[in-house]
């Protein structure tokens, strides 16, 4: 397998960050499975508005939230499609999420009631994807990603940040950015680990021994960081390990350098290409991307991962 250059590695980073930071932002009182349901309902509930092309600012922001009428249901059968996921596991985890109200059933299906999609929490979440998407943007302009053709100018950008907007496009590219991770991986937590895996490769960019390795921690202290519980981070860990993904040290675990140059970032060289420029071009045509546009409103403290 041919080592990829550094545009394609750099490529690669740029989008599994924006794919972890999206993931750290997800409700911390579910697990990894139960948070895909929830954004692969919510995504399909609002496909049409997606495809509105004529109104791209249909439903576009904070104080604009689609009400339960202009939602469509999706099946469980279609969900389990979408998703890669068993037709009893998203069964049995939506009969639990209905439960709690998290979602609701119709007769055609389930949907995400506008109730939860309209409180305080969900609002600063979305402005937490803003956030990320635009520092990845930033990023990929400054190491020359985009041809000015990937960009449109918008007809008109908005006063605001059109934040459901962009949360629709980012989870959008959320689940195809991790359709190549979890069919590999096997399952959403695991592939969430292995995006851990690319965001300590980052932060150590010095290697170039093939035979390094990344240090990745303890279970627990992945744990915290993810939100799940430490037995769970241990035995996807073990189960890692016994793939020749990682392996357990002194300190806990730590990732061969090569298997992740060599197996992850060859997995998601095209997919990260493709998605962040169909994300961006997108993104550009709403205006929400270009330097200083709908920004006013953004200034926070560092993200922390937000529930709601």
């Amino acid at each position: 397998m041919d080592a990829l250059d550094d545009a394609n590695v750099a490529t690669v980073l740029a989008a599994s960050d924006l794919l972890f930071d999206l993931a750290l932002l997800a409700r911390r009182d579910l697990d990894a499975i139960d948070n895909l349901i929830l954004l692969g309902v919510s995504q399909a509930n609002v496909r049409q508005i997606v495809a509105h092309s004529d109104n791209p600012f249909l439903y576009a922001f904070a104080d604009t939230n689609p009400p339960d009428g202009a939602r469509l249901p999706i099946s469980v059968a279609a969900l389990s499609r979408v998703l890669s996921l068993p037709f009893e596991t998203v069964r049995r985890r939506a009969v639990r999420l209905c439960e709690t109200g998290l979602l609701a059933a119709t007769s055609g299906g389930l949907v995400v009631p506008s109730t939860m999609l309209d409180t305080a929490g969900h609002v600063e979440m979305l402005k937490g994807v803003h956030r990320a998407t635009t520092r990845t943007y930033q990023r990929l302009q400054e190491a020359g990603f985009f041809a000015a053709s990937d960009l449109p100018a918008p007809e008109q950008p908005p006063e605001e940040p059109p934040l459901r907007a962009i949360g629709r496009l980012a989870g959008e590219f959320y689940l195809r950015m991790l359709a190549p991770l979890h069919s590999w991986a096997g399952d959403p937590i695991d592939a969430v680990l292995l995006l851990c895996l690319l965001r300590r490769r980052r932060g150590e960019s010095r290697l170039v021994d093939a035979g390094a390795s990344i240090p990745l921690g303890s279970p627990a202290h992945i744990a915290r960081e993810l939100g799940f519980s430490s037995e769970t981070v241990r035995r996807r860990l073990q189960r890692m390990a016994d793939k020749g993904l990682c392996r357990r040290d002194a300190d806990g675990f730590a990732a061969p350098l090569d298997a992740i140059q060599g197996q992850l970032q060859h997995r998601l060289a095209e997919s990260s290409a493709l998605n962040l420029r169909r994300l961006y071009r997108r993104l550009s045509e709403l205006g929400a991307i270009e330097p200083g546009v709908c920004r006013s409103r953004l200034a926070s403290p560092p993200d922390r991962p937000l529930a709601g």
